[in-house]
């Protein structure tokens, strides 16, 4: 019986306000297990990072856990989290092909050897399995978001009734659609919270909603809950997601949603509730669906289960159960 894992490494390289920084942030300070941090030099996800020479310093009787996708080569056992496959659905040339061929060649044989993987959503849970099958167990930890997000607050108020959009314009968050719907409602405007202001403005143009259309790029938590707060509805007409952090945020704030329904995670979370679509294209549907979303009253479905304790838990246990394990 090989001897049982007992240091615990994690990596703590994860640095921001959105996405996997934001996961970690929140996770690693509430993990109670015994842990220390790796740091190899490098971005976790660089070229530099992953060949780090560190990595091969790590031996077998090490558990190295990403609050990331990020694996390399190692003896220790590495447990990573994969937030979603989203980019494995592009096409395979210039960074789409370098994605494939990291998450083919070096995650997959990884996970394999490993037995085990974070993510964060039964929808990304099931993605992960049909890609890798069941010999690796998927450990879903929920997601949470920031406690600036409650019903009680300030609220934007700039005069007018507007719809929210927040986040990056890629394809599979099919922005389209919002621009389509928001030409068939000449009562309502429409504030898009990204850093990609010359998409915004492609699209605006492409439909002639210039003068209904504003940007905001960088917004602290705070003043996003406001902006949340103060929208008739939050505008998520995303074909894909591995979780839908706006989605959450939005309902926190008692803030109705209209959505895909083919975005299997939104489901989870609405509950099957708030206002969805079944067309990823027709502007009309998706117009009548943001005015039933502002008539009708707001019934957000329980989020308790959304909370960063709750996801931290999670990991500690798995965490815990790994450390003591036999290989």
């Amino acid at each position: 019986m090989a001897e049982s894992v007992k240091d615990i490494r994690v990596d703590t390289r994860y640095v921001g306000q959105h996405g996997i920084a934001r996961y970690a942030s929140e996770v690693i300070p509430r993990l109670t297990v015994d842990w220390a941090h790796f740091e190899p030099p490098g971005a976790p996800t660089s070229l530099r990072g992953l060949l780090s020479p560190r990595y091969r310093e790590l031996g077998p009787n090490t558990l190295l856990y990403s609050p990331g996708f990020n694996v390399a080569r190692t003896n220790a056992t590495q447990v990573p989290t994969v937030h979603d496959l989203i980019h494995l659905r592009q096409p395979r040339r210039g960074r789409g092909a370098l994605h494939w061929a990291y998450y083919e060649r070096v995650v997959r044989p990884t996970l394999q050897r490993t037995g085990h993987v974070f993510t964060v959503s039964q929808t990304s849970a099931h993605a992960i399995r049909d890609w890798i099958g069941d010999s690796v167990i998927v450990h879903d930890t929920g997601n949470g978001c920031s406690a600036s997000f409650a019903k009680h607050g300030a609220s934007f108020t700039p005069g007018y009734p507007y719809l929210l959009y927040v986040g990056n314009l890629k394809p599979h968050k099919n922005p389209e659609l919002v621009f389509a719907a928001l030409a068939q409602l000449p009562e309502l405007r429409l504030i898009v919270v990204t850093g990609d202001r010359e998409r915004v403005a492609e699209l605006a143009h492409a439909y002639r909603v210039e003068r209904q259309t504003s940007v905001l790029g960088s917004v602290d938590d705070d003043q996003l809950a406001e902006l949340y707060r103060g929208a008739a509805a939050l505008a998520f007409p995303s074909i894909v997601e591995g979780f839908g952090l706006p989605v959450l945020e939005a309902l926190k704030c008692g803030t109705p949603v209209v959505y895909l329904r083919e975005c299997r995670s939104v489901n989870e979370i609405c509950a099957g509730g708030q206002f969805a679509v079944d067309s990823s294209t027709d502007g009309h549907e998706f117009a009548d669906a943001c005015l039933r979303a502002i008539s009708s009253p707001v019934n957000p479905p329980d989020l308790s289960r959304f909370d960063w304790g709750h996801v931290a838990q999670r990991v500690n246990v798995v965490l815990d159960m790994l450390r003591e394990a036999d290989e």
